[in-house]
């Protein structure tokens, strides 16, 4: 008998070490700086994303431009059927 409360008072004592609220803020803590490093590496991203774009856009811009001063008639040919099928396509709704 005296046995279980002396083991009893060490598991209690034991448990009392442990600081709950320090090992919680503790966990708080990563997981603030875990949610700033994502979004840190998420904005990195969009914004890697959006310079592709725009680099990507300024390259078809200048690829149409130079298409043009090569072909006119061609380029003109092919507005021209493309206004023709979107007109089709819109008149008849």
């Amino acid at each position: 008998m005296y046995r279980h409360t002396t083991k009893h008072k060490e598991t209690q004592a034991r448990h009392n070490d442990y600081d709950l609220y320090s090992d919680l803020m503790r966990i708080k803590d990563a997981f603030t700086d875990t949610a700033k490093n994502v979004r840190g590496q998420a904005t990195d991203r969009f914004n890697q994303s959006f310079e592709n774009v725009k680099a990507k856009s300024v390259d078809l811009q200048d690829n149409m431009a130079n298409y043009t001063k090569e072909k006119p008639l061609k380029s003109l040919g092919l507005a021209l059927l493309a206004g023709v099928v979107i007109g089709y396509i819109l008149h008849r709704k």
